[in-house]
């Protein structure tokens, strides 16, 4: 971004010429422009996309029994699955909490 504002602070202060120079620079401003934003998708929304894909892969595949992690940090037992909700039994007294599907952020790791 900074590139760009320095690109076009350049082309404001370049004096107008009708040789046709001018061209060249707004080639560059434009090529600029292009660059950006392919770095921008390349660090910013792919990996984004990706994690999103992840996330509903995990979601598809969450099933009774699962242990699993919540965004909250919750550590829990999946007992039920229902379409936007679980039911987590979340100690060995078997306390239950209905949460949104959503909020599962992993499946804990076998030990």
């Amino acid at each position: 971004m900074l590139a760009s504002v320095a690109g076009l602070t350049l082309f404001l202060q370049q004096p107008s010429t009708d040789s046709g120079g001018g061209m060249g620079f707004m080639l560059q401003i434009v090529l600029m422009f292009v660059v950006f934003g392919a770095v921008t998708y390349f660090m910013v929304i792919r990996p984004q996309r990706r994690r999103q894909q992840e996330h509903q892969a995990l979601m598809e595949s969450l099933k009774r029994g699962d242990e699993v992690i919540t965004t909250g940090g919750i550590y829990g037992k999946i007992k039920k699955v229902e379409k936007d909700h679980i039911v987590l039994e979340v100690d060995e007294e078997g306390r239950t909490l209905k949460i949104m599907r959503d909020s599962v952020i992993e499946k804990e790791k076998a030990a």
